[in-house]
């Protein structure tokens, strides 16, 4: 009798530190003619609604693997860093959206910090109060086991970007969690540079663009910061 193989997916799942999985952000943009200036909204998602795939064929969600062993996950957080100094001007607010587990507790704004890529981001900080029963592990279709943290989806109001970085906003997921007293986090940055690369020179704050208008006044499509959504 000949073995069944296994799914050739599972050989080529990423692994990081702690919580896995992915999400789904989705930028908007606005002009807001008040402030002649565009906004912007991101939404993030790990239900995996929106018929998009993940980078390595793993589901869409939060979760952990290789917990066969280890007896107690405690202190889950996920912390969003938006690019630029949003503590005094141009503020960001956040709202639940469908699917949002209550146990997602937050967010909690949590100050400044330079990240890797030398450049200012604002944290906000979700923490997890739910129970994490490791021993409650799901079979995926790829015959790999997961333990699934709730839902996670959230978006933020219309904003207006930091001046300093008016032509680009980059954004790093960053997720912590303890797990049999170890902590471990890991994060990944998307937006309008992309993922970053750490052999990549640190990046400068770009100038702001002029606020050039068409010969009806209104702003020309160069004026807005061009955003796709992304998986991370």
């Amino acid at each position: 009798m000949v073995a069944a193989a296994a799914p050739a997916i599972a050989a080529s799942i990423r692994k990081d530190p702690g919580i896995n999985g992915w999400v789904l952000v989705r930028p908007d943009s606005q002009f807001d003619l008040s402030r002649w200036r565009w906004t912007y909204r991101l939404e993030i998602d790990s239900t995996g609604t929106g018929g998009r795939s993940t980078p390595d064929g793993a589901p869409f969600g939060l979760y952990l693997y290789d917990t066969e062993d280890a007896k107690a996950a405690t202190d889950a957080s996920i912390t969003v860093w938006i690019l630029g100094d949003h503590r005094k001007s141009d503020q960001i607010t956040w709202s639940s959206s469908p699917g949002h587990s209550q146990n997602w507790s937050g967010p909690s704004m949590i100050g400044t910090q330079v990240k890797p890529d030398g450049m200012v981001y604002t944290g906000y900080r979700w923490t997890y109060r739910g129970e994490i029963q490791l021993g409650k592990r799901t079979q995926g279709r790829d015959g790999v086991y997961r333990v699934f943290l709730d839902d996670f989806h959230v978006r933020t109001n219309y904003f207006t970007q930091d001046s300093d970085y008016r032509s680009t906003l980059n954004y790093w997921t960053e997720r912590t969690i303890t797990i049999d007293g170890d902590t471990q986090t890991f994060q990944r940055r998307e937006g309008t540079d992309g993922a970053y690369n750490a052999s990549a020179r640190r990046a400068a704050p770009r100038p702001a663009q002029a606020r050039s208008t068409s010969p009806s006044g209104e702003p020309t499509e160069e004026d807005e910061i061009p955003l796709q959504p992304t998986v991370c």
